[in-house]
């Protein structure tokens, strides 16, 4: 829910609201917000002291972004691979005593 949001269900300026977020909540008011937000009035109070897991859908993207990059990195050395060998081709071929081309 946005500031605007709450206000508006708090039936209160938003300014009044953006004080209760900053520690200048009346406790006479914490119920209502308590139900306006679905949060516990502890919650309210202390905040979650649990850190928030992360979504099965946000592992599967960072695994599928780890599988790319692998992917990438594979190929970036497959490319380096054949330039290598190429550069060795150019060098024997430069090489004193090298069979002239012309």
């Amino acid at each position: 829910m946005t500031l605007e949001d709450v206000a508006d269900a708090l039936g209160v300026t938003q300014r009044a609201y953006w004080n209760y977020e900053n520690n200048r909540v009346p406790f006479r008011r914490m119920t209502e917000i308590a139900q306006i937000t679905g949060k516990t009035q502890d919650w309210l109070y202390r905040g979650d002291p649990r850190p928030a897991e992360p979504s099965s859908e946000l592992l599967s993207d960072v695994a599928e972004g780890i599988a790319q990059l692998e992917r990438s990195s594979e190929d970036a050395l497959k490319a380096l691979d054949e330039c290598l060998v190429r550069l060795g081709r150019i060098e024997d071929a430069l090489s004193p005593g090298a069979e002239s081309h012309q």
